[in-house]
């Protein structure tokens, strides 16, 4: 039996804490593919549910923590109940969103404890303000989500393994890695390095002459080339995670003689909800770097040569993908 909090209290984060022995012993016993949408779930529940000690942290920390927790359990529990060597790219593709998880978790709260305190402060007064009824509407709502994005790694490592109940067999046309995989892999390691390195030079950048420049403007490295290249590698990792397990998503059913179209649409609901959510960060960013440096010239000559996508601008037509 392991104790991990003390449950003297009602803390809603304290409490799902404790079941986190349950969760892990359900995962160990379960490796069907219908159950395992709400295994992920509960787990990515657990995860975010650090929002309940700070409210931001729903959309922030407890996003890494979610990924982290799912990544890290589907790499030891599929390992271990494989009759045989899972092959080295499907672990590769977990093993990146582990990886990726863990970064952005630890670059967050680096950020908040000791690149810019204010912004600790900032959590706090947001979370003084938020009602309980809030944080458990956007809890739910964000490990929903995030469950949906992992999934694409749970159904490769799920077409790993022999399942053992009769009427499931693997799809015959994911048991190896093609070229959209392939090229899912690259694009993962990919935006991941991008948006590690935008994140670090930024910080570096914000965080010199002892904070002063935390009101100017980021022109250096990536910065020169993208309007947020942070987000760029954001979305390519994601895309990447998307086509890396996009093609293993289907199981027949030998009941039914047919594909279950449902893990694509689990899969495509957690793409489409990140392309969101990086669009509307994006626009949001821009209308605050617009009124904070628009009496720059400079600023104002580079949004003008320069987009989401690179040294460029996406032309009228396309403007849907102009971020």
């Amino acid at each position: 039996s392991i104790t991990l909090y003390n449950n003297n209290n009602n803390n809603p984060f304290q409490i799902i804490q404790t079941h986190t022995q349950n969760i892990l012993a359900s995962l160990c016993t379960t490796i069907y593919p219908e159950k395992m949408p709400l295994l992920v779930l509960v787990v990515t529940l657990l995860g975010t549910s650090i929002g309940f000690q700070s409210f931001l942290y729903f959309v922030t920390v407890g996003y890494a923590l979610a990924i982290f927790l799912v990544s890290s359990m589907a790499l030891l529990v599929y390992n271990n109940k494989a009759s045989h060597t899972i092959p080295t790219l499907t672990n590769i593709h977990t093993s990146l969103a582990l990886l990726w998880s863990l970064r952005l978790m630890i670059f967050l709260l680096h950020r908040e404890y000791v690149n810019w305190p204010q912004l600790h402060k900032r959590t706090i007064q947001v979370n003084e303000r938020s009602r309980m009824e809030s944080k458990f509407s956007v809890w739910i709502i964000c490990s929903f989500f995030y469950a949906t994005m992992v999934m694409p790694c749970i159904y490769r490592m799920q077409d790993a393994i022999i399942v053992a109940d009769e009427n499931y067999i693997p799809s015959s046309s994911s048991s190896s890695w093609g070229i959209v995989g392939k090229i899912g892999l690259i694009l993962q390691g990919t935006g991941l390095l991008l948006e590690s390195v935008a994140d670090a030079q930024k910080s570096s950048f914000k965080s010199r002459n002892r904070g002063e420049n935390r009101s100017k403007w980021c022109h250096v490295g990536l910065w020169k080339y993208s309007t947020h290249p942070n987000f760029l590698g954001e979305g390519m990792f994601w895309v990447g995670t998307y086509l890396g397990g996009i093609g293993c998503c289907c199981c027949r059913s030998k009941s039914k003689n047919r594909r279950s179209i449902m893990p694509w649409m689990i899969c495509t609901v957690g793409l489409l909800f990140i392309t969101f959510v990086i669009r509307g960060a994006v626009e949001s960013l821009s209308v605050k770097q617009l009124r904070n440096y628009g009496q720059d010239g400079e600023f104002l000559e580079f949004k003008k040569t320069h987009g989401f996508f690179g040294p460029f601008r996406i032309p009228k037509h396309l403007a849907v993908l102009s971020f």
